[in-house]
């Protein structure tokens, strides 16, 4: 599931040509100059001009935005919610500093506050996407599927060429077991970002759900080709290869070539790498490394508070000899 921040949206508003202009000299130009270098990814720079800005004028509000969206870049998220609140204070009725913050909840798992936060951005701009959109993806970690496909859906009619509402709601489509939307989401991702791995990496999840083995293979194998180092994408491959339902599919060689190299890129340390080269040992025969491997996934609390029954069943076909099968269709998740 994927959200893309809103930062580069509110900050590219005042940066043109801020570096080829002469030293700044008032806060409004530290603020420019920030911006461009926010722009440029050159975060510490960009923090220096914002806390220039603030020195000139302690109340101007945008120096704080800055200063929290850099700080956010930086993942220093403490810091960043105290710029965001001191932005909020100066002015309460600026969006963004709403919407940004709430984007901050989001990344440390404060779902409700998110919620709180992108409500408020849309009573006061109910036209941006951004908060629409991070109302969307707290909805999908609060299980509310439905309401987070609402709210992604009017942050595609807000902005269509954003492909960030797109992915998010191929996740939440997924999750309601809506595979034919899903793709035709994957579909318009690839349209409008054919050159990034995560466009096709989404389309082949929602044809895995569905069924379309060929189709996830060929999105899984492009993904690859464009970020080598991805590894959901070789473990996804390698489930394919190891359990796919149609025998056609399935080649225990290169389920294990795949599972390797997820779980080498992974330190052998994510519990999806590791169950996916316990299926491709199973494939192969090999159910005493089966059994090995996909006991160490139990080590993983959160991951098995999650998914626990799914992963002890396979432990027990792999311990009666017997290979996992992926289902026909996904079917999703029962809501709590």
């Amino acid at each position: 599931m994927l959200i893309r921040t809103s930062l580069a949206l509110a900050l590219f508003v005042f940066a043109s040509s801020a570096l080829a202009q002469p030293e700044p000299t008032d806060a409004a130009g530290f603020v420019v100059r920030g911006n461009k270098w926010f722009s440029m990814g050159e975060y510490d720079k960009a923090m220096k001009d914002y806390d220039e800005a603030i020195k000139l004028d302690p109340k101007n509000v945008f120096a704080f935005y800055g200063r929290g969206c850099s700080w956010t870049m930086k993942r220093d998220f403490d810091k960043a919610i105290e710029a965001f609140n001191e932005c909020i204070r100066l002015d309460p009725k600026y969006a963004w500093g709403y919407c940004d913050r709430g984007i901050v909840w989001l990344k440390t798992g404060k779902y409700d506050k998110a919620l709180e936060d992108f409500n408020e951005a849309i009573r006061l701009d109910p036209k941006n996407s951004v908060s629409f959109n991070g109302r969307g993806y707290a909805w999908i970690q609060k299980k509310e599927y439905d309401k987070a496909i609402e709210d992604l859906t009017e942050a595609i009619k807000l902005n269509p060429k954003d492909p960030a509402a797109y992915h998010d709601r191929i996740a939440a489509y997924g999750l309601k077991g809506k595979w034919d939307d899903a793709i035709r989401d994957g579909d318009e991702v690839v349209r409008l970002k054919p050159k990034e791995d995560r466009s096709f990496y989404n389309r082949g999840y929602a044809r895995l759900g569905k069924g379309d083995w060929k189709g996830a293979l060929d999105d899984f194998d492009e993904v690859v080709r464009l970020n080598p180092k991805r590894a959901d994408a070789h473990g996804a491959r390698a489930e394919i290869r190891a359990a796919c339902p149609d025998e056609s599919f399935r080649d225990a060689k290169k389920a294990l070539e795949d599972a390797k190299k997820a779980c080498e890129l992974t330190g052998w340390k994510a519990p999806n790498p590791l169950e996916a080269y316990a299926m491709a040992c199973a494939e192969a025969g090999d159910f005493d490394e089966a059994i090995k491997w996909q006991k160490q996934v139990l080590e993983f609390k959160d991951y098995m508070a999650e998914r626990g029954p799914a992963v002890r069943k396979r432990l027990e076909l792999y311990e009666a000899k017997q290979p996992f099968r992926l289902p026909l269709v996904m079917t999703p998740p029962r809501k709590d």
